[in-house]
C-alpha cells in the first residue's frame, strides 16, 4: 500500500504555495489601485489549514488596536494590545507593519481584531493578501475553531466538504467548456489511521460540509463512499496536536472500464485484445 506519510509532509507546503500570495517584503506599494486589493488563487487548493496556519504565522491572537500610524510606501504601523492569545508569545503591546496598507481602509484605534501576524526577519507583518486577519465581528466561525483547538490535547480537527465538479457546454460566444460545481450531501467519509488501521466516520450534511469528532494525532487515509454515479477521490491528512486540517473532496480524475469477452458459443476468450476509442478517435489497447 502507498505510504502517505512523506506526501503528508509536503502537501501543506504545496497548498501554501498555491494559496499564499503574500508579499515577500515588509512593504508593498499598491498605488491605490483597487484591483491590487483583490485576491486571486493559482488553481484549486484541496487541502488547507483551517486553524492556526503555523507555516505562515508567528502570532495568532485577538487584540485591540491602540494606534494606527503612517509608514513608508503607503503602509501603516499598527500598535496592538493582545487580549486572547492562541499562538506565539507576544509582548503586552506589539507593533505590526501592514503589507498592502492601502487595502486596510478601516484600521482605527479601539477596534478588536483576530490577528494572524507573520515575522519577516524580525519585522512583524499584518499581511492583507493572506486574508486571515479580520475584525472580531466578522471572524466568528474562525474564532470559534481557535477556541476549540485551544482546549484539545493530543487531538485535532478534520473537516471539509464534498463537491461535485461538472464540465458543461458554453455559449457560442465562449470557447471550450466551463466547470461548475455543487455540494453533495449524505456522503459517508472514513478516516483510517495508518498506525493501527483504526477507522473513524463522518457524513456530509445538506451543504456538503463534514467534520469528524476530534481525531487522535497521526496520519490518516481518507476514503469516500460513492454516491450514485458520483465517485469522489480519497485523500489523506496529518492530524497534529491542536491543529485543524480542511479537505475538499471531489470527483476522481480516474475511471475504470471492465467487462468480459465471449465467443459466439458462449465460451470466454482468453487474452483478447480490447480496443478502447475515445470521442476524438484515439485508440488505447488493453489486454
Amino acid at each position: 500500500m502507498y505510504d502517505f506519510r512523506l506526501t503528508a509532509l509536503f502537501l501543506p507546503l504545496l497548498a501554501w504555495g498555491g494559496h499564499c500570495l503574500a508579499q515577500q517584503s515588509p512593504s508593498s506599494k499598491t498605488d491605490d489601485d483597487p484591483l491590487a486589493c483583490f485576491i486571486s488563487f493559482d488553481g484549486p487548493v484541496d487541502q488547507f489549514d483551517c486553524g492556526l496556519d503555523k507555516l505562515n504565522n508567528a502570532y495568532v491572537f485577538v487584540g485591540t488596536i491602540s494606534a494606527v500610524r503612517p509608514a513608508p510606501m503607503k503602509e501603516k504601523f499598527v500598535d496592538i494590545v493582545p487580549n486572547e492569545v492562541f499562538m506565539g508569545n507576544p509582548r503586552r503591546s506589539i507593533t505590526a507593519l501592514t503589507s498592502q496598507g492601502s487595502c486596510f481602509e478601516h484600521l482605527e484605534a479601539g477596534q478588536r481584531w483576530l490577528f494572524y501576524l507573520r515575522d519577516f526577519d524580525g519585522q512583524i507583518l499584518l499581511d492583507y493578501n493572506m486574508l486571515e486577519s479580520a475584525p472580531v465581528r466578522g471572524a466568528g466561525s474562525r474564532l470559534e475553531t481557535l477556541r476549540r483547538l485551544k482546549n484539545l490535547s493530543g487531538e485535532g480537527l478534520l473537516r471539509g466538504r464534498i463537491v461535485r465538479r461538472i464540465l458543461s457546454e458554453v455559449s457560442d460566444d465562449d470557447s471550450g467548456e466551463r466547470e461548475e460545481s455543487n455540494e453533495v450531501p449524505g456522503v459517508q467519509i472514513t478516516a483510517i489511521r495508518q498506525s493501527d488501521r483504526a477507522a473513524f466516520h463522518a457524513a456530509s450534511g445538506k451543504d456538503g460540509n463534514f467534520e469528524f469528532e476530534p481525531l487522535p494525532m497521526g496520519d490518516y487515509e481518507v476514503d469516500v463512499d460513492p454516491s450514485g454515479s458520483f465517485h469522489p477521490a480519497g485523500s489523506f491528512a496529518r492530524i497534529e496536536d491542536g491543529g485543524c486540517r480542511g479537505l475538499i473532496l471531489t470527483n476522481s480524475s480516474n475511471a475504470r472500464i471492465s467487462g468480459h469477452v465471449w465467443w459466439p458459443n458462449g465460451k470466454p476468450v482468453a487474452k483478447a485484445t480490447v480496443l478502447l476509442i475515445d470521442g476524438n478517435g484515439n485508440g488505447v489497447n488493453s489486454e
